[in-house]
């Protein structure tokens, strides 16, 4: 989600069955997925305070 207006910025598909496990969590897959859609939001919010004076 993108900042004010939020609006959809990416759409992943997850491949991980619910509930999730603790041995899930520790995956190599689940663990890329999570990096790849936190660096999403930490450049998200860099492009925010770029943009907001």
């Amino acid at each position: 989600m993108s900042a004010r207006p939020g609006r959809v910025t990416e759409d992943r598909a997850v491949g991980f069955s619910r509930p999730r496990t603790l041995e899930t969590t520790f995956e190599p897959a689940f663990s890329d997925l999570t990096n790849e859609l936190r660096r999403l939001i930490f450049e998200a919010r860099l492009k925010q305070k770029e943009v907001t004076p």
